[in-house]
């Protein structure tokens, strides 16, 4: 897979459950309540890279707004 000359490293997307590793050091970056995620590595030929992380299990959520944009406010700085 090639995406933008960046390549799947390994041709593996990682699935990793808590359950399965608990030890795996992905999890030390995540609370105790994430229990699965899945990643990726991506590379380039000049060694250049980066990992992609999808929170599966809980999934993310967009939370409530309970900003007021339409009321006045001071700012100070």
């Amino acid at each position: 897979m090639n995406y933008w000359g960046f390549q799947l490293v390994g041709n593996l997307i990682h699935h990793i459950a808590r359950s399965e590793r608990l030890n795996d050091p992905i999890f030390s970056i995540f609370p105790e309540s994430q229990n699965e995620v899945k990643t990726a590595y991506m590379a380039t030929g000049n060694g250049e890279g980066f990992g992609i992380f999808e929170l599966r299990d809980p999934k993310t959520y967009v939370p409530e707004t309970s900003f007021e944009d339409h009321r006045g406010r001071h700012l100070h700085v």
